[in-house]
């Protein structure tokens, strides 16, 4: 369907939701779990973000099925995924090149009428190893902001892989010309900006800046408000 991000829809049985912000003419696109067969990649309640046609908030995409196996690791798994990675691991443990075990289950997740009424959505889950993480999204004037609720590991890595532009990190604040990203929390982390890839065709990749958050304690919320400037 042509115009499918011009509403706020979960797609349950496909495992994501399109949440609209047309005060701003940007929309969000969330994974969750919801596994019919075989997931291709470890990548639940990873967030994209668009705003005017841009993809701010972007997924690293799937580059080759015929690559190094370190490749192939990022582009399937959480280090090229805008979410949350518990000590180094995967989600689900993999058992094959193109196989993953212990899928996952939502613990919960939102109806779309939640963000129709109040600009709010949630999802959660819990992995086989008791890594549990929540991911709120809720609107607040022109800003999105996302809060990670995590608890069951001893250290954790929460990634946003950014649009190509020039960013400059000071302290806890990301900022680009007309993009403001600011970290919040009460527990122990730190920031750095780092580089990724992204594969828009097949077998071809380009490197993208990456915010990335080194989170040392447990349980913790982190809170991302994303500020666009008109």
């Amino acid at each position: 369907e042509s115009n499918w991000p011009q509403k706020s829809r979960l797609f349950d049985e496909s495992g994501f939701v399109t949440l609209r912000n047309y005060g701003l003419d940007s929309w969000a696109l969330l994974r969750f779990p919801s596994f019919r067969f075989r997931p291709a990649q470890s990548d639940s309640l990873h967030f994209d973000l668009w705003w005017q046609g841009r993809n701010i908030l972007t997924d690293s995409g799937s580059y080759s099925y015929n690559c190094s196996k370190e490749l192939d690791d990022y582009f399937s798994g959480a280090a090229g995924h805008n979410v949350v990675q518990f000590d180094d691991r995967e989600s689900m443990p993999r058992i094959g090149k193109f196989l993953w075990g212990e899928w996952l289950k939502a613990d919960s997740v939102a109806s779309v009428d939640l963000w129709t009424k109040e600009r709010k959505w949630h999802a959660s889950f819990t992995d086989y190893l008791g890594g549990k993480h929540t991911r709120r999204v809720s609107l607040e004037s022109e800003k999105w902001l996302i809060s990670d609720e995590m608890s069951g590991f001893s250290t954790a890595k929460l990634r946003w892989h950014l649009e190509d532009r020039p960013w400059r990190l000071k302290g806890n604040v990301l900022e680009s010309d007309d993009v403001r990203i600011e970290i919040r929390s009460a527990g122990q982390l730190s920031l750095r900006l780092d580089r990724g890839w992204k594969s828009l065709y097949y077998n071809r990749r380009a490197e993208i800046p990456v915010l990335e958050v080194l989170i040392e304690s447990a349980p913790i919320e982190i809170s991302t408000e994303i500020q666009l400037v008109k």
